[in-house]
């Protein structure tokens, strides 16, 4: 018997792509619905619907993510405030960070700059054979 017994039949094609929707993670999915993470992977390579589909899932799964940061960069997380076991008030959390990963990402201002100076002296020896051995080398370049 084998460890995935489930077939990739049209619902179960369904529940993983809704699933994928979800969590954006392949084996998850598969485990989920006990089927082996291959079995969708190879099914996209035959159907190019359902390769679209697990394309389209995963684009949602990004957006999903992007909205999450945003709102925990921008938007604030409500979190309570608590004295003696009681709450007395509320504030709204930002993220700094996920913040810096946006601005770098959306605006190049705010990228890291790099610089790299590089000096380099001697030729280079491009070679269209076989490498030789430095005997060989030696020899034929006398």
């Amino acid at each position: 018997m084998s460890k995935y017994p489930t077939k990739f039949t049209p619902q179960i094609q369904t529940a993983f792509l809704k699933l994928y929707r979800e969590c954006g993670v392949i084996n998850t999915c598969a485990h989920t619905l006990q089927i082996s993470p291959e079995t969708p992977r190879q099914h996209a390579l035959k159907h190019e619907d359902f390769k679209e589909g697990m394309a389209e899932a995963l684009q949602d799964y990004r957006d999903m993510l992007e909205n999450e940061a945003h709102r925990r960069a921008v938007t604030g997380i409500k979190r309570a405030i608590y004295y003696k076991g009681e709450v007395v008030g509320h504030e709204l959390l930002y993220s700094d960070r996920i913040l810096e990963l946006k601005l770098k990402r959306n605006i190049p201002e705010y990228r890291d700059k790099f610089s790299l100076d590089v000096e380099h002296k001697g030729g280079v020896l491009v070679v269209h054979t076989v490498a030789l051995s430095s005997k060989e080398w030696e020899d034929e370049t006398k």
